[in-house]
């Protein structure tokens, strides 16, 4: 897999694929981690002048246009950190083309929502050519979505020379020695939402974790009953957070761990009495002498809220995409960079 350093990019048109999939509120950015994640392979091309045009989604619009998951919030927030930044209503079509025809070097083009067109979940080849054909070179840094078969991240690299961005090159360098060389005990604190892709997950995580610790909707989860190395809660507050009990069990394993991975909150952080579980068990972390790193955008809008974020050693951009990555050591949007499993 190659590094977008190993290419000429001067003068050249770059479909640069940014994870920009950030929390908006009242009409405006709510959080920016990952525009500031973004920042270093734009802020590359941009010195080395690219003609860097911009492909992204926001949320879930369902191939639908929706308004208030148009990029213009998040233009505002690049234009902040970087030379003005020029955003199209559209991400195909003529006056996309035109536009991408007229930039100079260094110039910067956004382009809008992906996701208002359904040919890019459903990874349509037209949809993806057609993205492809408004440049010479793609660049994917887009490590969060990158277990998706998407046209963004799976399609365009059919037609263009494929590299990747600083910030993946990152997150997978970090993850990976999680598992080649990790420090242990080796555990897991994996929460949150969405057991029916997080269990098959858990499932292969325990094969390489000394301890995977579950919370979120998982705790419940009847299928992960007697894998070896799965600790569930010994008791809950409701089904809205782990109870006290459970709290002083996983700060016993913490303090014993080396290498600790998080994924999702430990109990429904959205409403304050209940985030209880989630503030004791990221301040274990932050406090103990593992190496840490957190991952999924609950997981890092509850370390911001508690003011943990920069005690963390690192954080990954990635959630569901960090866990398969840990879990299978590939992703889709990897494989056809040329990334080949270990």
């Amino acid at each position: 897999m190659k590094s977008v350093k190993e290419t000429e990019v001067s003068g050249k048109k770059v479909l640069l694929r940014s994870d920009l999939d950030v929390p908006l509120k009242d009409g405006g950015v709510a959080d920016d981690f990952r525009i500031q994640a973004a920042l270093a392979t734009i802020e590359y091309l941009i010195e080395n002048r690219a003609k860097t045009i911009i492909i992204a989604h926001l949320d879930r619009p369902r191939g639908k246009v929706v308004e208030s998951l148009k990029f213009d919030p998040v233009a505002k927030k690049l234009s902040e950190n970087l030379s003005a930044v020029h955003k199209i209503d559209d991400c195909i079509g003529p006056k996309v083309k035109a536009a991408a025809q007229g930039m100079a070097d260094g110039d910067i083009l956004l382009l809008e929502n992906l996701r208002f067109h359904r040919g890019e979940e459903e990874n349509d080849p037209e949809f993806a050519k057609e993205i492809a054909s408004l440049a010479d070179i793609y660049v994917n840094d887009c490590f969060a979505s990158s277990h998706r078969q998407h046209a963004s991240l799976v399609g365009v690299s059919r037609h263009l020379p494929a590299y990747a961005g600083l910030r993946l090159l990152e997150e997978i360098t970090i993850l990976c020695s999680m598992v080649v060389n990790a420090k242990r005990p080796l555990i897991f604190i994996v929460g949150g939402a969405k057991p029916e892709t997080k269990a098959s997950l858990v499932k292969k995580l325990s094969k390489i974790a000394d301890k995977i610790l579950l919370g979120g909707t998982l705790m419940f989860e009847a299928l992960l009953e007697g894998i070896p190395n799965v600790v569930f809660p010994v008791d809950a507050v409701g089904v809205e957070d782990i109870g006290p009990k459970t709290i002083e069990l996983f700060k016993e394993e913490i303090k014993e761990a080396k290498t600790i991975v998080w994924n999702g909150p430990l109990g429904v952080t959205l409403k304050k009495e209940f985030e209880v579980g989630t503030r004791k068990i990221a301040e274990a972390l932050v406090e103990s002498e593992a190496f840490t790193v957190g991952g999924g955008g609950d997981t890092v809008a509850a370390l911001k809220r508690f003011g943990l974020c920069d005690k963390m050693d690192f954080v990954s951009t990635g959630g569901g995409a960090m866990l398969q990555f840990l879990a299978d050591g590939t992703l889709p949007g990897l494989e056809v960079l040329g990334w080949k499993k270990s």
